[in-house]
């Protein structure tokens, strides 16, 4: 019984261990999962990347496309978004908030279409 007990400890020490070294891919493969999956179809992200211990979020490559019927692909594109945040609580499981964001070299395409309709208004 001690013996079985010593390595249940060991394997609980181990795997804590593990998930230290791991937590920043965790938490980055983790919050780029939610953010694609919780953004529309016609909204797109390059790249996400994070810095825990900086309380940063980075989104490359931000895409809008524009609704169908104007001449250009999209409405507009962020090269770059950053988002800086604090835990709610003790930990990130308590829920972030949101301290800051900003972007970095934004273009916006607003375009009237053949039937005098504009694009940011379709977006609604």
């Amino acid at each position: 019984m001690k013996k079985f007990l010593i390595i249940l400890l060991a394997i609980i020490i181990i795997a804590a261990i593990v998930i230290a070294m791991n937590i920043e891919n965790i938490f980055q493969l983790s919050a780029e999962k939610i953010i694609k999956k919780s953004l529309p179809p016609y909204v797109t992200v390059g790249a996400i990347t994070s810095d825990l211990r900086k309380g940063v979020l980075e989104l490359k490559n931000f895409t809008i496309k524009n609704p169908k019927g104007f001449k250009s692909e999209n409405l507009a594109v962020i090269e770059k978004i950053t988002c800086k945040y604090a835990p709610k609580g003790k930990t990130p499981l308590d829920g972030l908030k949101i301290t800051g964001i900003s972007a970095e070299k934004p273009v916006i395409v607003i375009e009237r279409n053949f039937r005098g309709q504009i694009n940011v208004n379709m977006m609604g």
